[in-house]
């Protein structure tokens, strides 16, 4: 009977960690990324940039508006679009060493 109990436990801290590493880390994660994302967007403006692309700064209409207005733009979407890949890249590469962890961790114990 103590025996039954000792391999439930064993198998519930087993089955619990890869629960709070994988699942709760992915959630955490994500939630990271989301609200990185979003707070970036509040820097950039991406999403109004690329609404209003090739349309003037400050709605002024005349030659030199346009002239200064829409490379303006174009670069600000562009810059923003080449910072958040490369943030997503970055984040998905540290989530992938996140995930392999415990792998290389149990591996370096067994195999030395």
């Amino acid at each position: 009977m103590v025996l039954v109990y000792i391999l439930r436990q064993a198998g519930y801290g087993f089955l619990s960690f890869f629960e709070h590493w994988y699942v709760r880390g992915f959630r955490t994660w994500w939630n990271f990324v989301a609200h990185s994302v979003s707070e970036f967007d509040r820097s950039f403006g991406w999403r109004v940039t690329g609404a209003h692309l090739f349309e003037p700064l400050y709605k002024d209409f005349s030659a030199v508006g346009y002239l200064l207005g829409v490379p303006f733009r174009i670069g600000r979407f562009f810059a923003g679009l080449i910072f958040y890949v490369l943030f997503l890249f970055f984040a998905g590469a540290v989530f992938l060493l996140w995930l392999c962890a415990p792998a290389y961790i149990l591996m370096r114990i067994i195999f030395g």
